[in-house]
């Protein structure tokens, strides 16, 4: 087709839709400017069929936006939206940054409104971790890391949730204590959420791209891990509110990440919707609907965080490796 060029100078993008094709494809790519034409070939190696789990979530963070209390109701009114939103759009989920905000919501809430919280938990459709809240783990005893999974545990089992999770948010603190207390109370997955301008651990290693790994404690119990490099992904690759039109630029660049030899899913997880204690836009709850109306991949999907793991390690198999050590 013809290309009219935004500028007189430089260099211009262009994309051209074709048939679908398999590896090792070859192609032929001709131009002709004026008098001049020029022919060159390509081998073309389409990328993977990517589906992409997306773990909508709001950080809590008690006095960095706010006090306490205000904290506490902000947090609720998530639930409220996250509630509307599954309503609106039933494969939407949400997930809690932590037990608290459960806690929270259900101590000054109605009991209309307890119930229809409930019930979304018990359908899986609505999620909390097993920590109580987000803990700089190297302090606490070793008892106060057990007793924070308390209160979860006894929520999950009055009312039908699994307990088989626990994350990590901002806080840049994993004690190598932490997988061997998590997998002794029967949890199977770990994320972490980084701050990685204040944690800059995981911007100096591999361990996102080597995301999901067993995380194995000192006394051999592990956990498999996830490691995201933040914990507003929604909002990075698709934007506030999240559009169409960013995605198509920035997913692939997200998708770079895990298009290596190593990693041999084609399935990852996106995490998080925005950032602490911050209203959910309505969009994030038809963006994937959207998104897979124009695109077939990568496929966008909503999850939980237990979920999107057992998929990923399902896909993976023998190849997750196992890491040791604090975090």
């Amino acid at each position: 087709g013809d290309i009219t060029a935004g500028h007189d100078f430089g260099e211009e993008r262009v994309e051209l839709s074709v048939p679908e094709f398999a590896a090792g494809a070859a192609g032929e790519i001709s131009s002709v400017c004026g008098r001049q034409s020029q022919r060159t070939s390509v081998a073309l190696t389409p990328a993977r069929k990517w589906t992409v789990l997306m773990v909508p979530h709001v950080h809590i963070d008690v006095g960095f936006t706010d006090y306490q209390a205000k904290v506490a109701e902000i947090q609720s009114r998530l639930l409220d939206e996250a509630m509307q939103m599954i309503q609106d759009h039933p494969d939407f989920r949400y997930s809690t940054d932590g037990y608290w905000a459960m806690q929270e919501f259900m101590a000054g809430r109605d009991a209309d409104d307890r119930k229809r919280l409930l019930q979304m938990v018990r359908d899986h459709k609505i999620f909390a971790p097993a920590e109580y809240a987000n803990l700089l783990t190297e302090f606490p005893a070793v008892e106060t890391l057990i007793r924070s999974l308390y209160p979860s545990f006894q929520f999950d089992r009055k009312n039908g949730a699994d307990f088989d999770y626990a994350n990590i948010t901002d806080v840049p603190s994993q004690g190598w204590s932490y997988p061997s207390v998590l997998a002794a109370a029967g949890l199977k997955y770990f994320l972490s959420g980084s701050n990685p301008g204040r944690g800059p651990i995981v911007m100096f290693s591999d361990l996102p791209e080597r995301s999901p790994y067993w995380w194995q404690g000192p006394d051999g119990n592990k956990v498999l891990m996830w490691y995201a490099y933040g914990y507003g992904g929604m909002s990075s690759v698709l934007g506030m509110p999240p559009k169409i039109v960013n995605g198509h630029d920035v997913l692939p660049r997200f998708l770079q990440w895990y298009s290596t030899p190593k990693y041999k899913s084609s399935t990852v997880l996106l995490y998080g919707a925005q950032g602490e204690n911050s209203d959910l836009f309505p969009q994030h709850a038809s963006i994937a609907e959207d998104w897979n109306k124009v695109y077939a991949y990568p496929k966008l999907a909503y999850s939980g965080i237990a979920d999107a793991m057992s998929r990923i390690a399902a896909e993976l198999g023998d190849s997750i490796p196992v890491i040791k050590g604090d975090g």
